[in-house]
């Protein structure tokens, strides 16, 4: 087990180094997009091709953190830290490929292109800011390896935070792009391709931390999936998320009573699994820290 913890520290150092220089390039092409057409299609496949190393590389770095939680005692906040800034990366992701696309339609019929530079410049500044933050901290992590680990039950109880924050993380992402959706009101046709496949890349991460809870469990067989504590404050949670989703969700069908058909019934699925997953994450946190 020891030896697995080193690999994974070792190939998140790696993937982080990789895709740091691979960042560079990506910057260097966006202030040059003129030059896009007049060099080999290659070059600018190879923005692709970065998009979906990085892709798999938040996964297996963000399991990387999930996994060596328990050597973390002095660093919990660093590595909650990092969990939610590669969330918010990784959710990034697809909309960073669908304003590359855009562009590379749009620019040369001439049509303006400011928004979607804006767009894809955040979109990378999120991504560099998470690689090179993964980069120090497995880093200070692999030098620190050599520390006494700190105990099953601890890194139980961090991955049980770990797990609810990133869960509010998705959660309000997923509801600020149900409710974008809704007031833009555009081709509903679009929606089962559009806001029905992006609501399961926001909840990406979230699954990510129960795939690591998961192997927590399976590694530690004694102590279970939570403890006694753990297992209150979900059932507290439970019952709190049951009683507020129905009225909001009562709320919702009778303000669209007239419009039963429309926009509302492709977007009432995501929007009550975001709902359900921010209310449970935020009243599992409030059930744990008031304890």
């Amino acid at each position: 087990m020891k030896k697995f913890a080193n690999t994974s520290i070792w190939t998140s150092i790696l993937l982080s180094s990789i895709n740091a220089g691979w960042l560079s390039y990506n910057s260097f092409q966006y202030f040059n997009i003129d030059q896009w057409f007049d060099q080999p299609a290659a070059y600018v496949m190879l923005l692709f091709i970065g998009l979906l190393v990085l892709f798999f590389s938040h996964i297996t770095i963000i399991l990387s953190v999930i996994l060596n939680l328990k050597k973390q005692a002095n660093s919990f906040l660093a590595g909650v830290l990092l969990l939610i800034i590669g969330a918010l990366s990784l959710i990034a992701i697809l909309p960073h490929w669908g304003v590359l696309t855009d562009i590379l339609k749009e620019y040369p019929q001439g049509f303006p292109i400011n928004s979607e530079l804006k767009a894809i410049w955040m979109a990378q500044s999120l991504h560099g800011l998470f690689i090179v933050y993964a980069l120090i901290y497995f880093i200070r992590l692999k030098k620190a390896q050599k520390s006494k680990n700190q105990s099953l039950s601890l890194a139980s109880e961090q991955l049980f935070i770990s797990l609810n924050v990133v869960g509010i993380v998705c959660g309000l992402t997923g509801l600020l792009l149900v409710t974008a959706e809704y007031y833009l009101r555009t081709n509903p046709q679009t929606y089962k391709w559009i806001v029905i496949p992006y609501s399961v890349f926001v909840f990406l991460p979230y699954l990510l931390i129960l795939i690591g809870w998961f192997i927590h469990a399976v590694r530690g067989r004694q102590s279970g999936w939570y403890d006694e504590k753990q297992r209150f404050d979900i059932y507290k949670s439970a019952t709190v998320t049951l009683l507020s989703s129905i009225p909001i969700m009562l709320v919702l069908f009778f303000s669209n009573f007239n419009n039963i058909t429309g926009i509302i019934s492709m977007l009432w699925l995501p929007f009550y699994l975001f709902i359900v997953l921010l209310i449970f994450s935020i009243s599992a946190m409030y059930n744990f820290a008031s304890n």
